[in-house]
């Protein structure tokens, strides 16, 4: 009996269960046709409103879908994400014949139509990209003709030319070429970006020409340059250098690009950047780039290569920047190569680079060892070197300056010190220190 009893408790909640299961399933099935439905209103009314066969009174028929068209962009203007807006307008515009497009284009340009500036730029890329579709030509013309409403309008130019480079190459070159400066800039960025995989830098370029837009495609190549993407750094150099360096404000990125063309191809590609290279300013700036990162791992190539390759100015500016890099490293080294040149005054001047930032990098060692130096170096060194010391422990400068041997370098140095040690005083009583 207590057997049936439970047998039975259990059936009861099983059935229980059961019919408490199925109808919660049938009530969120209801729930979410509910918002199939609500979120489908809008596209089922615009293409009713549309694809309305009635006949008769044309005008009110125009009226009463504009004023449906508005009432529906007011609803969507209010949904706060951009995918859900976005999705509604594509819904809204897809079924517009082209006339219905155009009216409603102007309408956006109306500025005392009361919507969003968000809501208002997405309606009118989704309407010129259906304006597209329907008619590359008008949606152009529409395009040009009101080009100065805002910047969006850019961006449906570029989209324009894209697509019909795509379809008609030659005719869209033609139309191009009869543009206004402005727009014939964004006409060439959409037609780039339709052949951009297909075509070499160079021949880009040379489209770029046919538009009389040379300049404009190299300054806009380099400004965005991204090595990464850059395979062959000699062609990308062939086909910018004598833009590059003529405007003079691109020495960074031809310093980036030649520095991974020498990671590619070794010493030999700086021999063809200094072959390619005109403008002296740049070419001093660009070896300057090149060769003090050659010297970070290579200083003595670096060295070899700027006293040997280089000559006039840009070698003595070079080199000097070469040398001060390798004086961070070891300067005994860079010394003793620096000396090793015949006797010039590219060689002087190396030799003040050096011992100028020796004496600052390790000032003891510079004075305890000022016999080994040349005469003229001897009394710059001391000085450079007293007066490091002097800005860290006027004390210690004080018993270094006396072990100085030679009357005048002492003389110069005491100098040197005591301008030093009194700014150091003034700034201490200044900030109570």
């Amino acid at each position: 009996m207590k057997r049936v009893f439970t047998n039975l408790v259990a059936f009861l909640v099983t059935g229980i269960s059961l019919g408490v299961g199925m109808t919660l399933i049938f009530l969120l099935t209801l729930q979410d046709r509910d918002r199939i439905d609500r979120s489908s209103t809008i596209e089922v009314d615009v293409k009713t409103e549309i694809n309305d066969p009635s006949s008769g009174t044309t005008g009110s028929v125009e009226l009463s879908r504009t004023r449906s068209l508005l009432d529906k962009l007011d609803q969507i203007s209010i949904l706060q994400h951009k995918f859900e807006r976005n999705a509604a307008l594509y819904s809204l515009v897809a079924p517009l014949d082209q006339p219905s497009v155009e009216n409603l284009l102007a309408q956006s340009l109306d500025a005392q139509w009361k919507l969003s500036k968000d809501t208002r730029t997405e309606l009118q890329t989704v309407l010129l990209e259906r304006f597209s579709m329907l008619s590359q030509t008008d949606a152009l013309e529409f395009v040009l003709d009101h080009r100065k409403s805002g910047a969006e309008f850019n961006a449906a130019l570029i989209s324009i030319f894209k697509d019909s480079a795509t379809s008609n190459f030659d005719a869209t070159i033609a139309k191009a070429k009869t543009l206004p400066d402005e727009s014939r800039r964004r006409a060439l960025q959409g037609i780039l970006q339709a052949v951009v995989e297909d075509q070499p830098l160079i021949e880009q370029r040379k489209l770029a020409t046919s538009l009389n837009l040379e300049a404009y495609f190299v300054k806009s190549y380099l400004a965005s340059l991204n090595l990464d993407t850059v395979d062959d750094p000699s062609l990308v150099w062939a086909a910018v250098i004598d833009v590059a360096e003529q405007a003079g404000s691109f020495v960074t990125q031809l310093g980036e690009l030649g520095i991974e063309w020498y990671r590619k191809s070794g010493i030999e590609a700086l021999d063809q950047m200094g072959a390619s290279m005109k403008n002296d300013a740049v070419e001093e700036k660009v070896f300057a780039l090149v060769l003090s990162f050659i010297a970070q791992t290579e200083p003595k190539l670096a060295f070899d290569y700027a006293v040997t390759q280089l000559s006039g100015n840009i070698q003595s500016n070079v080199a000097t920047d070469v040398v001060r890099e390798w004086t961070t490293q070891n300067p005994l080294m860079a010394f003793e190569a620096v000396n090793g040149l015949d006797a010039t005054a590219v060689r002087e001047q190396l030799q003040f680079t050096v011992i100028s930032h020796w004496a600052v990098q390790d000032p003891d060692y510079v004075l305890d060892n000022l016999s080994d130096f040349p005469r003229p170096l001897q009394r710059f060194g001391a000085v450079t070197a007293i007066g490091t010391i002097t800005s860290k422990s006027p004390e210690l400068a004080v018993s270094r300056l006396l072990e100085i041997e030679d009357a005048y370098t002492k003389l110069e140095a005491a100098h040197t010190l005591v301008s030093i040690w009194s700014r150091v005083d003034l700034k201490l009583h200044t900030f109570g220190c």
